[in-house]
């Protein structure tokens, strides 16, 4: 990353591109949500599941329009996910922890390109920005508005939605955003992390009580099954909300 910053060429080829995007594109709304440990049951192949894991509202809206993608990490790393998804680069952890906590300039990556072709360019994560160098990490890739629950006046999550002990659910972040964002203050790229399926998996809650259950000797399983029914139902619900009234 340092020997590109000083390279002249790459930051001007940088630079066309994001004035291509200017001239030449449709100035359309851009949303990219990413949910960290969204692990669908139905992959294992020898897990017995009382119903369907994803929500009907999901199917409908869906259908099969799907597909996996491989992840750079399990657990522990969810930062190195969002960089390859925001950077279009592999996450290889080859100097430090992540690329995340490497990143003290700034780069180019899809948020800094938007943003110079006029966009507003947005972040938000329902938990501290500390970890992982987020805050200045964010920064230096482009987001020039971030939002952190909880954290100075200026972010609009409200922490009443997170239950003790628990991570907030991805509804209630979705439901948020959606308040926040004005679809006619645009164009922007509107960027969320949703943590809701961070161990211990807990979804106690009145709201979403236990609707699946699994064959699975660990404990942990049946959480997940579920949290994944909420979670495609959440989902399902934000896009469909998106597809309504946001008509770019």
């Amino acid at each position: 990353l340092p020997r590109y910053q000083n390279d002249k060429v790459f930051l001007e080829a940088e630079r066309e591109k994001a004035a291509f995007v200017a001239r030449h594109g449709n100035g359309h709304n851009v949303y990219l949500v990413v949910l960290e440990s969204l692990l669908d049951p139905s992959l294992f192949k020898k897990l017995r599941l009382s119903r369907d894991p994803y929500s009907p509202e999901f199917r409908a809206l869906f259908g099969d329009k799907t597909g996996c993608s491989v992840s750079p990490v399990f657990a522990g790393g969810t930062a190195q996910a969002e960089f390859e998804a925001l950077c279009g680069a592999p996450a290889l952890r080859a100097v430090g922890n992540t690329e995340f906590e490497n990143l003290q300039n700034p780069v180019y990556c899809l948020p800094r390109t938007l943003a110079q072709a006029g966009y507003r360019t947005l972040v938000t994560q329902p938990f501290t920005p500390d970890l992982f160098n987020y805050s200045q990490g964010c920064e230096n890739i482009g987001f020039s508005e971030k939002y952190f629950l909880g954290r100075g006046e200026n972010t609009y999550l409200k922490q009443s939605c997170v239950p003790p002990d628990l991570f907030m659910f991805d509804g209630d972040l979705f439901g948020q955003n959606l308040t926040f964002i004005k679809t006619d203050k645009g164009p922007f790229f509107n960027y969320l992390l949703g943590i809701y399926g961070h161990y211990p998996y807990k979804t106690v809650d009145p709201a979403r009580p236990k609707l699946i259950t699994t064959n699975a000797p660990a404990t942990y399983l049946d959480p997940i099954a579920n949290q994944f029914y909420y979670r495609t139902k959440a989902m399902a619900a934000f896009a469909g909300e998106i597809i309504r009234r946001d008509k770019k």
